[in-house]
């Protein structure tokens, strides 16, 4: 199966959790990208918690009603703020620890990388999704992604996604949020022990 028509099973999720946020043109199951293509050898796949809020440009941005269309304009718009260099600190940085990670250039990281979260839809005023909703999204969508890249690796971005990953059983790594206000090299610790374990 295609990514796109892959993620179109994603976005056009029929579960109907309570506590997020769900609309035909803005709020959407979304929350992932990658520059790889099904078969690519994952190293990494890199997991927040949830999408947060809309951009901007998200608004009324998935209007067509064709959920592997919806697919398609997401991954094309997070390509566009990765590429682009629009995004926000979160997603700078992200690429930089990244690239520090896998010792590749900032625009070869998405090659072998997947970017995702771990529940799809987005919160009011980003609260943490709750136990049963990650347990809904990850037995609905999470580990049909994990089957169909099957990464080397899974890096939980934050404290509140490694707490949910551990209770549900997935092994992986910690590295804090990129949106943390730490200080400028308080995440190159675990950028180092990932890069050990993965014997880059």
């Amino acid at each position: 199966m295609g990514i796109e028509a892959f993620y179109g099973t994603i976005v056009g999720c029929p579960l109907s959790c309570p506590g997020i946020l769900r609309d035909d043109t803005s709020n959407i199951p979304r929350g992932f990208y990658t520059q790889a293509k099904p078969g690519d050898t994952i190293s990494l796949m890199v997991v927040a918690i949830n999408p947060g809020q809309t951009m901007t440009d998200e608004t009324n941005l998935y209007a067509d009603p064709d959920p592997v269309i919806k697919a398609k304009t997401h991954l094309q718009f997070v390509d566009r703020i990765y590429t682009k260099n629009i995004g926000k600190t979160f997603h700078k940085r992200l690429v930089n620890w990244l690239s520090n990670i896998l010792q590749k250039a900032p625009e070869a990281v998405f090659r072998e990388t997947v970017y995702t979260n771990l529940v799809k839809c987005s919160t009011p005023n980003n609260k943490m999704p709750s136990l049963e909703v990650a347990k809904a999204c990850f037995g609905q969508n999470f580990r049909r992604e994990l089957d169909y890249w099957k990464p080397k690796a899974v890096i939980a971005l934050g404290a509140h996604c490694d707490s949910l990953l551990n209770k549900l059983g997935v092994a992986h790594h910690l590295l804090p949020h990129p949106s943390h206000r730490g200080a400028q090299n308080y995440h190159l610790p675990f950028c180092e022990e990932i890069r050990k374990n993965l014997g880059v």
